[in-house]
């Protein structure tokens, strides 16, 4: 449930962030609108992090958020950056956190199978 409550927190601060009606945000209550983000992206990674799975069915349901999480997110960045392509200019924000992605992706992998 914590879990839950730090992700929709994360959500709606995000939301906020970008401010996609362009009507609210002074400069004063933006910044502190960013700090909250931050914090409430380190809260959602602690509960990341510190989760343990109890058994092989447990681990199985990890494994398929991550893949769907990650499928997901990198589907984002990649229409993000088909749009904005075809619109002009691509911003280099989002190519560098889908390379970042998959990157990681591929050297996690790396790592588990040589050590583990």
């Amino acid at each position: 449930m914590k879990e839950a409550a730090s992700a929709s927190a994360l959500i709606v601060l995000l939301i906020f962030a970008v401010n996609p009606m362009h009507f609210w945000m002074p400069d004063s209550a933006h910044m502190m609108l960013l700090a909250a983000l931050v914090g409430s992206f380190g809260a959602l990674a602690v509960f990341i992090l510190r989760e343990r799975p109890r058994d092989e069915r447990e681990e199985a349901h990890r494994a398929v958020a991550g893949h769907s999480a990650f499928l997901v997110g990198a589907g984002v960045l990649l229409v993000g950056v088909i749009l904005q392509g075809l619109q002009g200019d691509a911003d280099p924000w989002l190519g560098a956190a889908l390379g970042a992605m998959v990157a990681v992706k591929v050297g996690a992998h790396l790592y588990a199978d040589r050590y583990r």
